[in-house]
């Protein structure tokens, strides 16, 4: 049977061709820039060890997620491999090669549960490999663990357990850089596939460090300040200072996070000229954060009478997905209902999946900041608006004393800092991150409809 791959690009090659050999485990790992190929050539390495020295033998494929199964693996799959030569089963989840044959294989498609803490979905299965996709998203290494201790088949001629990744700090880090293991780096441009005007606009969307792990493949170490791009001393386009005060005649969109202590930012937009109207040749508009509400212990109900005293109508709404959660602040009554009940009609951006993840939220507005391509694209007014300066935790606050947490808790990507007694960033913080997702979705990810 005549195979019709799309031939693996250089780095994927070199990739390939690690294999391990006698009864150790090798393990190599294919690290790489967002499009470089990476599940690609984990999907080239599983078909390769299927119909040659594995043959007839269990292997195992893993992802972060069951979604990633299906969303990555599955699709990435049918994309890359020939359907003559496989079939799959989705209520075992499996991808069998040359099936109903005497040389029949099994790929089991798994996933590493690194969202439900307390399952242990790999004590018992046998396996003569497994490539593991994104195991830098893991919050610890148990995983991987695990399934090296299933990489025990007696007729495996080659026994190997991979990864392909982008570059995560942290116990992939050490993973990789442990002896005896390889590894094999490449970047968003090294695939010849891919459109380099895609990648390019990735640039637009991501900070200078964004760009170096997410397109670049490299560790980058996140530490200090998390906002270190953002210059509140200089003026627009040198920094993020902005001289455009609000201004009743342009429209403003509202971003806010709920809870008994809230953050609301109002931003408008903005042509890009200097101070002096003269245009500045190249670069996109720029959003400015033109106000701010910090309140304690106030309803919903009173936060909106009051921007709406101030600053009117806004176009549109950017929120978490607690909008649809009943408040005590507000008699039992949801957010939505408030935000309705007061003849706010406009849309209503409510931030869900796959806009919720932290860290992609903390990506879009780091390089709305200040970006790859040495733009920034958002602000703060010098003649800022602050409806509840005295609890000093707005947006100059969170610019300047937002930190990256000591020690990884689970769950946690930025320093929830409410509880015991902390200043209470996160609310201003979440406020910005709605904003900058559902206004300004990176590549890749479709603008979301609204509600």
């Amino acid at each position: 049977m005549e195979l019709r791959l799309t031939a693996p690009h250089d780095k994927q090659s070199e990739f390939l061709a690690l294999t391990g050999e006698g009864t150790g485990i090798s393990t190599s790992h294919f690290v790489g820039g967002r499009g470089s190929g990476k599940t690609h050539a984990g999907a080239y390495k599983l078909l390769i060890s299927a119909l040659t020295y594995n043959s007839t033998l269990p292997h195992l494929w893993t992802f972060p997620s069951f979604r990633d199964c299906l969303d990555i693996g599955l699709r990435t799959w049918r994309e890359a491999i020939p359907r003559a030569l496989w079939e799959f089963r989705r209520g075992d989840m499996q991808i069998v090669i040359l099936p109903n044959t005497s040389k029949e294989t099994i790929i089991d498609m798994r996933s590493r549960m690194v969202d439900s803490s307390g399952k242990d979905p790999f004590r018992g299965p046998t396996y003569c490999c497994a490539l593991n996709d994104e195991p830098g998203k893991d919050k610890s290494n148990a995983a991987w663990q695990l399934i090296l201790a299933t990489l025990r088949h007696p007729r495996a001629a080659r026994k190997w357990c991979d990864t392909t990744s982008t570059p995560r700090m942290g116990w992939y880090y050490n993973l990789v850089h442990q002896d005896g293991a390889h590894a094999v780096y490449a970047t968003s441009y090294d695939n010849p596939y891919i459109d380099r005007h895609w990648v390019d606009g990735l640039m637009v969307d991501y900070s200078s460090e964004f760009a170096r792990q997410e397109i670049m493949a490299e560790w980058i170490s996140q530490s200090g300040r998390v906002w270190d791009n953002a210059d509140l001393s200089e003026m627009w386009p040198r920094g993020n200072l902005h001289w455009h005060r609000y201004d009743p005649n342009r429209p403003y969109v509202l971003g806010f996070d709920l809870g008994v202590r809230s953050g609301w930012v109002i931003i408008q937009t903005v042509e890009p000229v200097n101070e002096y109207g003269q245009p500045v040749e190249g670069h996109p508009s720029v959003d400015v954060i033109v106000g701010e509400y910090t309140p304690n212990n106030e309803g919903a109900q009173q936060t909106l009478a009051r921007i709406e005293q101030q600053f009117g109508l806004p176009t549109a709404i950017c929120v978490g997905a607690d909008v649809g959660t009943r408040s005590v602040a507000d008699a039992g009554v949801t957010p939505a209902i408030v935000l309705r009940n007061r003849g706010w009609m406009m849309p209503m951006r409510v931030c869900k999946n796959p806009y919720a993840s932290k860290q992609l939220q903390h990506m879009v507005l780091s390089g709305l900041w200040h970006n790859a391509k040495n733009q920034r694209r958002l602000c703060v007014s010098k003649d800022l608006f602050r409806g509840d300066a005295q609890n000093k935790r707005g947006v100059v606050e969170m610019v300047e004393q937002d930190t990256w947490p000591e020690t990884e808790r689970s769950g946690e990507y930025l320093v929830k800092d409410k509880k015991g007694g902390g200043v209470g960033l996160e609310d201003i913080r979440d406020a910005l991150l709605y904003w900058a997702i559902m206004m300004h979705p990176p590549s890749g990810v479709s603008r979301v409809q609204s509600h």
